[in-house]
């Protein structure tokens, strides 16, 4: 009797409705996972070594983990002296948590761009490995692959991936509740872990952006019940158990916080209806918003899939009818996460708040289904693939092409000389691109997925990564909210070490000055009233030693003050002009 390929001992136990898998090509997926999760990583985290913070949401991140170490008090946020009730607190607690697992950096800051940069770089890479690993067991190596290039070099996923804001961990997390979703819906015998896992996710996921996840996961399995007309009574039992486990991760907190703060929950309650009320984040032209600006979130992947994915589906349909087989598992799953994705773009396309980056929960069932179908065009001579390599081949002489001339659109073009990539650096990166696009296309024509996917990857990572590493080398410059700081800072070390800074309530630009002060506290108004006047509101002589006090504060505040000593739009007041506490008390009302 022949033997068999694979020994009894090294192959997996079946899950129903998937082929088994061997041990050695199980080991060979997770490998490969791990090996694209690290370089991604890489590409996240190392712009942090040169880029201040210089994007709001991080910013107020970033200072509010830091009055939580200052202050010790890790369940009410501050920032800027004032609570902050409207977004739940994982964010914060992730970013504080690394900062304390790093330590202060050399200037004395209990929160660097490093901390407040790895909870969202660590996120983003393991949302990555999830995606592939998953993909990689239910689809097959190719579409793990494609999963992991889709998802990690898109360049709406790749830059928020390296900002320290809590949009990648709530993408993370809700990718997590959706596959487990996913699993429930569609396997035919779902467990309980498949239950809990769902729970964990999506209660994490919830601590991140409160209903916003509940909802998108809901709304998938609502799609998916609607389309089987089925009703299982052991697959909502499950869900049940998901939503009880979920409540368990999420209650501890809410119940702390109300005893603690009891108007919390009204201030979350008024966040939750302001999509339908507020006209923040509004754009003028919904509703188009979302359909431009997914395309340009996928770069450069979406030029791609536009040929892709109608060929891959068209091809697949007619298999299906051949071999008039039933659905598989693997079909199955790939219609829930495409279907969430659907649904989740129809959500924000209805809900008039609009940013890019509410986008990006879409992206990993979107990367997946997108990969899948990829994954699908492998026959060697086949009419899609032949179509496909002419279309790299025309690829590769635009791309190419646009990357060496680059330099010239950048600073011509769109008039931004400062933004402009060296020569030396777009002219190599051009030549070695059109190079491995022209391999990439002779790989489709040969039905070789992966390595055609390798031959793509390489340029968008190298591509990606110098990209990064410019702008954030560039970025103290070009950044308003980072040159802001970094004049505060630096007018605050000509005045010596023993200086003790107060602030008058600047408002939104506050959090951003008060994490670009070297220093880890910073007194309000009342304080310096307390400090510079005596009880009948008389000024107090200086005493010896005692540090020199200095007020910042906005530009129009110190105008009406009288005390403007410059023309930028945050000015430091040192009291050593002949300042004192009661030019400032009528600006008392405003804290």
């Amino acid at each position: 009797m022949a033997e068999r390929d694979v020994a009894p001992t090294a192959m997996h136990s079946a899950v129903p409705g998937l082929d088994p898998r061997d041990s050695k090509a199980s080991r060979g997926d997770l490998a490969m996972a791990v090996g694209v999760s690290l370089l991604l990583f890489i590409v996240y985290i190392l712009p942090s070594l040169w880029r201040p913070i210089g994007e709001t949401p991080e910013a107020r991140v970033a200072v509010v983990a830091r009055e939580m170490l200052r202050t010790g008090d890790w369940l009410i946020p501050h920032l800027g002296g004032e609570t902050r009730f409207n977004k739940p607190p994982l964010p914060y607690w992730m970013s504080a948590a690394a900062a304390k697992a790093l330590g202060p950096d050399p200037g004395g800051r209990l929160v660097s761009e490093q901390a407040n940069t790895l909870p969202a770089a660590i996120c983003g890479a393991l949302c990555v490995f999830m995606l592939m690993a998953f993909a990689c067991r239910v689809f097959g190596r190719a579409a793990g692959l494609w999963t992991g290039l889709i998802l990690g070099l898109s360049a709406l996923y790749a830059s928020w991936s390296h900002q320290g804001s809590g949009e990648i961990p709530l993408t993370f997390f809700t990718a997590a509740a959706l596959l487990c979703a996913a699993w429930l819906a569609c396997a035919p015998r779902p467990g309980v872990f498949c239950a809990l896992g769902l729970g964990l996710a999506l209660g994490l996921a919830m601590l991140c952006k409160g209903h916003i996840p509940l909802l998108l996961v809901l709304g998938a399995l609502l799609v998916e019940a609607v389309r089987r007309r089925r009703f299982s009574a052991h697959k909502v039992l499950l869900f049940i158990l998901a939503l009880a486990m979920a409540t368990v991760v999420v209650l501890p907190w809410l119940a702390a916080l109300h005893a603690r703060a009891p108007e919390a929950l009204a201030v979350m309650q008024a966040e939750i209806l302001s999509p339908a009320t507020s006209t923040g984040h509004r754009q003028s032209d919904w509703p188009l918003f979302y359909l431009y600006q997914l395309p340009s979130g996928l770069m450069p992947w979406s030029i791609v899939l536009i040929f892709i994915w109608p060929l891959a589906c068209s091809r697949h349909k007619c298999a299906r009818k051949e071999s008039r087989r039933s659905e598989p598992l693997a079909d199955m799953l790939e219609r829930f996460l495409v279907w969430a994705a659907v649904v989740a773009f129809i959500g924000f396309e209805l809900v008039r708040k609009e940013q890019d980056y509410y986008l990006l929960p879409l992206f990993p069932p979107l990367a997946l289904g997108a990969a899948v179908a990829v994954s699908r065009l492998s026959r060697p001579g086949g009419n899609a693939e032949e179509f496909l390599a002419w279309v790299h081949l025309a690829l590769a002489v635009v791309g190419s092409g646009l990357l060496i001339a680059s330099p010239y659109l950048v600073a011509t073009v769109w008039g931004r000389p400062e933004s402009a990539p060296p020569w030396e650096m777009t002219i190599p990166l051009g030549i070695v691109t059109f190079v491995l696009l022209f391999v990439a296309a002779r790989q489709w024509v040969d039905g070789h997925a992966i390595w055609a996917g390798v031959c793509l990857g390489i340029p968008v990572f190298s591509a990606m990564l110098s990209w990064f590493i410019l702008n954030a080398v560039r970025e103290r410059d070009r950044s308003a909210l980072a040159r802001e700081g970094y004049q505060v800072e630096s007018y605050l070390k000509t005045l010596g070490d023993d200086v003790r800074v107060y602030e008058v309530r600047l408002g939104a630009s506050e959090p951003e000055l008060l994490f670009y002060l070297n220093r880890n506290e910073i007194f309000e108004i009342h304080q310096l009233l307390a400090d510079t006047l005596d009880k009948d509101g008389r000024p107090l002589p200086p005493k010896p030693g005692e540090p020199l006090r200095v007020v910042i504060c906005p530009r129009a505040v110190a105008e009406k003050a009288g005390v403007s000593n410059s023309d930028t739009e945050i000015q430091v007041v040192p009291l050593a002009f002949g300042v004192d506490g009661s030019r400032f008390k009528p600006f008392l009302k405003k804290e």
